[in-house]
């Protein structure tokens, strides 16, 4: 059964023009979003429980090398299950857009979550398989990564140590699941991108990526959906 909302009172929404040097109401640019973000989070209590685009993940036990392109852009965040998927599809939620969120409308069924968003280098070699059976390479490819709380206090004390992070070659490594999991950094040698890397980082627009839908469009996409299971919630899932 799909989702079923009361009518509010309709809001006009405010014209914007989203570039990628804009700090729109529902997004917050930098490191010191970041800390800001780690501090109410290490001061709360404690609590149970478009087209393709590639993401920047890591499995338990994986390391992979890989290159910041853009400073962290601060947003929230609804991830809704459906049926038949593995993954959840994720909404920005629209607070601080003139709309009416109905995804916090639905209270804790769809819980709301913070997410620092990079475009990053993955320096990994990948292979896959298509339909006809060619295999396909990839190496250096440009993704977005979406990590929580957690990646981003460790992202924000390297750049108070080093500076820019940006313009160093880096490594993370995994150990663990859910929220046993560990991770940690490596800040490797400094140098410039390629002209071929500075093209790929100007045409990646994270902004255009996460730029929030508006309500009629979520109510449109969310159909019949499931609930999030709490114990899923890890707040680095998406690494």
């Amino acid at each position: 059964m799909g989702l079923i909302l009361k009518k509010g009172k309709k809001t006009k929404k405010k014209k914007s023009s989203v570039t990628s040097a804009v700090e729109e109401p529902w997004m917050k640019r930098g490191y010191s979003a970041v800390k800001k973000q780690v501090t109410e989070t290490n001061n709360r209590p404690k609590s149970g429980g478009g087209g393709f685009i590639p993401a920047f993940w890591i499995k338990d036990g994986e390391d992979a090398e890989f290159r910041i392109l853009t400073e962290p852009i601060c947003i929230n965040v609804h991830r809704v299950m459906r049926p038949g998927k593995k993954m959840p599809d994720l909404f920005t939620c629209l607070e601080g857009t003139g709309q009416v969120c109905p995804l916090c409308e639905a209270g804790k069924t769809y819980p709301r979550q913070w997410q620092s968003v990079y475009a990053v280098i993955d320096r990994r070699t990948e292979k896959w398989e298509d339909r006809n059976g060619k295999i396909h390479k990839y190496k250096n490819r440009v993704k977005i990564w979406r990590p929580g709380v957690r990646i981003a206090g460790l992202l924000e004390k390297k750049q108070d140590k080093y500076g820019d992070l940006r313009q160093f070659e880096m490594e993370i490594s995994r150990t663990g699941e859910k929220f046993n999991t560990t991770y940690s950094f490596e800040v490797g040698d400094k140098k410039p991108l390629t002209s071929e890397e500075k093209k790929a980082r100007d045409a990646f627009d994270v902004v255009k990526i996460i730029k929030p839908k508006t309500r009629a469009e979520i109510l449109r996409s969310i159909g019949s959906i499931e609930e999030v299971d709490d114990d899923d919630m890890d707040d680095d899932t998406l690494d």
